[in-house]
């Protein structure tokens, strides 16, 4: 189990005039050892979307760039995933803690994350100071729980042509939130692969109108 202080973020783009925070979630399966920022393709896969962020928030949204130095939000061991870090106490709690405190008074925080770092964005759905979340070919564990809220706003998109997570799965999730009467909603990316290499400007696109919505306060 990592230690909690394993995961941290750098801001850009905080002014005055900064009414919400977007946090990006690389994915990626854990290890016990840290490792340097570029030595991670799953941190590195993030840093594109950052200018999109900061274009889309018209100068009103900050960006925080997560990282895990154990590599990511699940871990395999014995046969069986380790998810301890979205435990009360865990990683994920850390991390919230921390971003909470570099929103500004009566602003908002969104998460945007990829594979295991959306399915953390997942489990944060049930905190109140999470405003809303974006999951990138997000895993989706079976039996995933619902939010204990219905507040909050979900938009999950997945590429059908993702071998590592399932589409089927992120589109069942969805329909299941909407039927508990959550705002959520599903993008299916043509010709998307799960490293979102390919059709690369879909993606950036979902990015960058889930961050216009955010800061418009629409919920589409």
């Amino acid at each position: 189990m990592p230690r909690a202080s394993a995961v941290s973020f750098r801001l850009h783009g905080r002014s005055r005039r900064t009414t919400a925070v977007v946090a990006l979630l690389h994915g990626g399966i854990g290890t016990a050892r840290p490792t340097a920022r570029w030595q991670d393709p799953a941190y590195l896969r993030m840093l594109p979307f950052v200018p999109t962020v900061l274009t889309a928030g018209r100068g009103r949204v900050a960006v925080a760039v997560v990282r895990h130095a154990q590599h990511g939000w699940l871990r395999q061991g014995d046969g069986t995933w380790d998810g301890s870090d979205v435990q009360p106490g865990g990683a994920l709690e850390h991390l919230l803690d921390g971003l909470s405190e570099v929103v500004p008074d009566g602003g908002s925080l969104h998460l945007v994350g990829h594979s295991s770092g959306g399915w953390a964005a997942i489990r944060a759905l049930s905190d109140a100071r999470v405003s809303s979340i974006l999951g990138l070919a997000p895993y989706v564990a079976p039996r995933e729980p619902l939010p204990t809220r219905q507040d909050a706003r979900v938009v999950i998109a997945h590429g059908a042509m993702d071998s590592v997570t399932s589409a089927r799965d992120s589109r069942a999730y969805v329909q299941r939130l909407v039927r508990a009467g959550i705002d959520a909603e599903f993008h299916d990316v043509s010709r998307g692969d799960h490293a979102m290499m390919l059709n690369a400007a879909a993606w950036q696109a979902i990015v960058h109108r889930y961050v216009g919505s955010c800061v418009s306060g629409t919920n589409r």
